[in-house]
C-alpha cells in the first residue's frame, strides 16, 4: 500500500467535489438545515425542544445517512465514467482507492461535526468527545456503505436499495432517542 496513491485519490476527490454539485450539496445540506432550524427556534418554545436536542437529531441523521449516500455516489460515478478502471490500471489498489475516498469523506465529516458541535454550544473536551463519537459513527457507516457500493452491480436498483438502507441506518438511532424499547 502506497500513501501517495491514497493521497492522489484524496486530492482527486477534492477536485471532483468542486465540479460535482450533487456531492457538494450532500455535504452542505445538513449544516444549512441545522442553521435554518436554529434560526427558526425561539427561546420561548413550549415544546421543550432545546438547541442541544436539535443538534443531536440532525447529527444522528447526518451520521447515518450522508456517508452511505456519498460513498455510493462517488463509487457509482467513478464506475460510470471509468475513472475507477483507469485508477486500477495505474497501479492504485482497490484498498488504496477505498481508503482515499473514505478518508476524504471523514475529513469533510470532521469539519461538519465541528460545525454541529459549535452550533450546539459545545466547547473544549465536550466538543472533542462529540466530534469523536460522530467520526466513529461516520467511519462505521462508511465501511457499510463502501461494501454496499462495491458489490452493487446494477445501477438503477442499487440506488434505491442504498437509499432505503441509508434511511433505516439514520432513522433507527433517531427513534432510539425517543423510545426506550428502541434503544435496547
Amino acid at each position: 500500500m502506497k500513501w501517495r496513491h491514497i493521497k492522489a485519490v484524496f486530492n482527486k476527490q477534492f477536485v471532483d467535489t468542486a465540479h460535482n454539485r450533487s456531492i457538494l450539496i450532500q455535504f452542505l445540506a445538513f449544516p444549512v438545515m441545522m442553521v435554518l432550524l436554529l434560526l427558526a427556534m425561539t427561546d420561548s418554545m413550549a415544546t421543550g425542544i432545546t438547541r442541544g436536542s436539535i443538534v443531536t437529531l440532525m447529527s444522528t441523521v447526518f451520521t447515518g445517512l450522508m456517508p452511505i449516500l456519498t460513498v455510493y455516489n462517488i463509487i457509482r460515478e467513478d464506475k460510470m465514467y471509468n475513472t475507477l478502471r483507469v485508477l486500477i490500471m495505474s497501479t492504485v489498489k482497490p484498498l488504496e482507492y477505498l481508503i482515499g475516498i473514505t478518508s476524504y469523506i471523514l475529513f469533510v465529516s470532521l469539519i461538519i461535526a465541528f460545525i454541529f458541535g459549535l452550533l450546539g454550544g459545545l466547547r473544549g473536551v465536550w466538543l472533542l468527545a462529540y466530534v469523536g463519537v460522530l467520526l466513529l459513527g461516520t467511519a462505521v457507516t462508511l465501511v457499510f456503505g463502501s461494501a454496499m457500493a462495491m458489490y452493487s452491480t446494477r445501477r438503477g436498483s442499487a440506488g434505491s436499495l442504498i437509499t432505503i438502507v441509508a434511511m433505516l441506518n439514520s432513522m433507527i438511532p433517531l427513534l432510539s432517542i425517543f423510545s426506550e424499547p428502541a434503544q435496547k
